[in-house]
């Protein structure tokens, strides 16, 4: 059995080596693909959490901040693909599966309420952005209402006309092409970053710092690993890719951070060099030197506003299937009733939080500390010590998984007090 599954990949691959770079590149994106997949995945680590990155490198410094950048792509890398083989090892597609197989039903039980927290979390904070950028662009034209009034009518007009029908798809894959929309909106920003960073050099020297030595370096941490999270969505993928392998899904991994990390050091070093102490916590603030709106950001806000509308469908799958497992167990029978219930209930609960919790940096942060890292790096750093391999790899790696665990719990811990 093992061989035939081998024939079949190595065919497959074969066919992929045949079609021209122009063929693989530019053909229709298929559902399951590895192109799909990437896109997938970049979708759900490319998200609102890079608007703070330029804030993270303020927060460390530049040597620093890039480090922390290049290291939490490593970090996922290593995770993500114990992730995989515990998945291989397991035959279950989903986190809670996974933990049920390896580490019982206690432990099963105390991941599925940080993971749905987490994924709830996620949901908040994208309304919230989201609501927050086309407040913005609104007023631009209508000035005369009131901002906190016409941003609550967004978050509810937005959630009840276009969030209840896109939240419906049972598929990651079928939302492929939305998650293409937010990888071109964050090239868009990358790009004006760079662009422009020289012509506010010539306007202004600003105050950079190289090092920094004080507790804020812990929340840029914290703020870059949460970046590059998506942990939750890495069991549905796999379990979606065609021809699945170990192979095949290194490959999307391989792909998907490296896209993620070029335009995660571009965004923070760019904009942070451009603005230096004055860099606000979301770079889409920035102050514009050429006159009174920055018609550049003002896009990027708008391209953002919507890449969250298909991120907050795409984040409400492993939502659902979380709740679902939860409450009726791995092997639960599909029941559009409890299908549906489960979806509008998180829906509308997160626009009504979002509504009183406006601010993106907080979800940030303390989703990051309390939720975002013990899911990412706990349960795969778990995961890793019943695998096999050698007793010092186990070691070492439950080492960085415990300082990182505590980093993410005290920066969600000062963002409470």
């Amino acid at each position: 059995m093992g061989d035939y599954k081998a024939l079949i990949e190595t065919s497959s691959n074969f066919e992929e080596l045949r079609l021209s770079w122009w063929d693989r590149t530019f053909s229709p994106i298929n559902p399951g693909s590895i192109r799909g997949s990437i896109l997938t995945f970049c979708s759900n680590a490319i998200g609102a959490g890079l608007l703070s990155l330029a804030y993270a490198v303020k927060l460390a410094g530049i040597i620093p901040g890039v480090c922390m950048l290049v290291l939490g792509c490593f970090i996922y890398r290593f995770y993500y693909r114990v992730v995989v083989r515990a998945q291989d090892k397991t035959q279950q597609f989903t986190f809670i599966g996974m933990i049920q197989s390896m580490f019982g039903e206690t432990s099963r039980r105390v991941l599925e309420i940080c993971l749905c927290m987490a994924l709830f979390g996620f949901l908040c904070a994208f309304q919230a952005l989201s609501a927050q950028y086309l407040t913005d662009i609104f007023l631009i034209f209508s000035s005369e209402f009131d901002p906190e009034r016409v941003r609550k009518v967004v978050l509810l007009a937005i959630s009840l006309f276009i969030h209840t029908p896109l939240v419906i798809p049972k598929r990651l894959s079928s939302l492929r092409y939305a998650s293409a929309i937010c990888i071109f909106s964050i090239l868009y920003i990358a790009l004006v970053l760079v662009v422009q960073t020289p012509s506010y050099l010539s306007q202004q020297t600003p105050e950079i710092r190289f090092f920094k030595l004080d507790s804020s370096v812990l929340d840029a941490l914290n703020l870059t690993l949460f970046a590059y999270d998506a942990c939750t969505a890495i069991p549905m993928i796999y379990e979606e890719l065609h021809n699945r392998s170990f192979r095949r899904m290194s490959k999307v991994i391989d792909r998907s951070l490296m896209l993620s990390a070029v335009l995660y050091i571009s965004i923070g070093l760019m904009g942070y060099i451009s603005l230096g102490e004055a860099t606000p916590e979301l770079i889409t603030d920035r102050y514009y030197y050429w006159g009174e709106l920055d018609w550049w950001m003002i896009v990027a806000k708008f391209m953002i506003a919507s890449t969250l509308v298909a991120a907050i469908s795409i984040n409400m799958n492993p939502l659902r299937l979380s709740i679902q497992q939860m409450v009726f167990g791995i092997q639960f029978q599909h029941n559009d009733l409890n299908f549906y219930l489960i979806t509008y209930f998180c829906l509308y609960a997160s626009t009504s939080i979002a509504i009183l919790v406006p601010k993106a940096i907080v979800y940030f942060k303390f989703l990051g500390g309390i939720f975002v890292i013990p899911v990412a790096v706990l349960v795969p750093g778990l995961l890793y010590l019943k695998l096999p391999g050698p007793l010092l790899n186990k070691i070492l790696v439950s080492s960085v998984t415990l300082s990182l665990s505590l980093v993410g719990l005290y920066s969600a811990c000062s963002t409470i007090l």
